[in-house]
């Protein structure tokens, strides 16, 4: 009698992960001023909004350079520059497949998303997750001139001029904030100034990542005891007061580019003493500055600009 070896089977094994694509590309996402949100991939091209070639304006804002010139000197001499607003061509594609109807429905829920008085938001999102955003309204179609009746094929290419009167991309806020009062540590920083920290001295610096230097905003929440009169804050030696006291739940925004503040929502710029702010330079750090006497929170919040959107 001969006898065959016998092979045990096991439970069979996975399938293999399908590999990571390491080519992803920067994703485009269009949120109009009515909240509606259009991924601009354009998915399967069977339903959805895609850019497509041609498309200008996501890079560089347009520069006006500022320069002098004599009879006695070769070339000219820069003095300055400013950052235009910035001007954009969409080439889109408006993809949906499914009825006549439905891609005109579809086409008109794109479009209600424009506005030449409501800007919306395009946000670019990076294959790391990191996201910049530009806000922008509806300038001009062009004349667009049709290809075909709308609704007869599945698709229609359109040209649409948006416009950002603010030109820079703005990056994830920078955030940091300190305990005053009885959980906070003091420390004599510069000039003999009182600073305010949660856990180290290094702890009071913020960070500017962006193209453009920036000024930060300040919040100053009471609790307890209030915030005295006098309370300051800045980058650096550059300070910036409030000359009212705060009491139990006040809370007072500075914002130190516009130079205005605000107490429970009403404005109250008058009492800023002194008035003082510098930005944060473009690429660096800077130490920050709190001389506050009392019980609550300090915040600083920076958002970086930048010149592209990735």
């Amino acid at each position: 009698m001969s006898s065959f070896p016998v092979k045990a089977q096991g439970a069979p094994e996975a399938p293999p992960s399908p590999p990571v694509n390491p080519w992803p590309g920067t994703k485009f996402t269009w949120i109009g001023w009515n909240g509606r949100a259009f991924d601009l991939a354009g998915g399967d091209h069977a339903t959805g909004v895609a850019l497509r070639e041609g498309t200008r304006g996501l890079n560089m804002p347009p520069i006006e350079h500022h320069e002098s010139e004599t009879e006695a000197r070769p070339g000219s001499r820069w003095i300055s520059s400013r950052t235009l607003k910035r001007e954009m061509l969409w080439q889109v594609g408006v993809y949906q497949d499914t009825s006549s109807q439905d891609w005109i429905d579809y086409d008109d829920s794109w479009w209600e998303t424009l506005h030449p008085e409501k800007p919306g938001q395009l946000i670019a999102t990076k294959p790391d997750g990191t996201t910049r955003s530009l806000p922008c309204r509806y300038a001009d179609d062009g004349g667009h001139e049709l290809s075909h009746s709308p609704g007869l094929f599945h698709w229609m290419h359109y040209a649409i001029a948006m416009q950002a009167e603010q030109p820079y991309w703005r990056g994830t806020p920078e955030v940091r904030s300190w305990p005053i009062g009885a959980d906070s540590v003091s420390f004599i920083g510069p000039n003999g100034l009182r600073l305010a920290r949660a856990r180290t001295t290094a702890t009071a610096t913020i960070d500017n990542p962006g193209n453009v230097d920036e000024y930060v905003t300040w919040t100053a929440k009471a609790t307890g005891a209030g915030i005295a009169a006098g309370a300051k804050f800045g980058v650096g030696e550059n300070l910036v007061g409030f000359s009212q006291p705060l009491t139990a739940g006040d809370v007072l925004v500075v914002n130190t580019r516009e130079m205005t503040a605000r107490l429970n929502g009403v404005r109250v710029s008058r009492f800023l003493t002194p008035r003082n702010p510098v930005p944060v330079p473009a690429g660096q750090a800077n130490d920050l500055v709190i001389d506050v006497s009392g019980t609550g929170e300090i915040q600083a919040v920076l958002t970086p600009s930048f010149f592209r959107a990735t």
